[in-house]
C-alpha cells in the first residue's frame, strides 16, 4: 500500500471517528409560550414553529410542535427545543 493510500485511509477513520462522537448530542427540553388568539385551523403546528422561531431564533431547531386553545382567547404552543449539547 502506498504512503497516499495510508492517509486517505487514517484520515476516513478520523472522520468516522469524530462524526460517531459528535453526531447527534443535541438535548432538547420541552418548552411553552400562551399567546392570544385561537390555533389556526391546519396550520396550527406551523404556527408554532414560526411563534419559537422569532421567540429563541433558528439555533433553537424547534420541532414536535402542538398547539392548545385555553380559555379567554389564548393559545399555548408547546415546542421542543434545543437546550445543550
Amino acid at each position: 500500500m502506498t504512503k497516499l493510500h495510508s492517509s486517505v485511509l487514517i484520515v476516513l477513520a478520523l472522520f468516522a471517528l469524530f462524526s460517531q462522537t459528535y453526531g447527534d448530542e443535541l438535548k432538547y427540553c420541552s418548552k411553552d409560550k400562551v399567546l392570544d388568539g385561537q390555533c389556526p385551523l391546519g396550520t396550527s403546528r406551523f404556527s408554532c414553529f414560526e411563534e419559537f422561531l422569532d421567540r429563541f431564533g433558528a439555533s433553537a431547531m424547534p420541532k414536535n410542535c402542538r398547539c392548545k386553545n385555553l380559555p379567554s382567547q389564548k393559545r399555548k404552543c408547546t415546542c421542543d427545543i434545543v437546550c445543550g449539547v
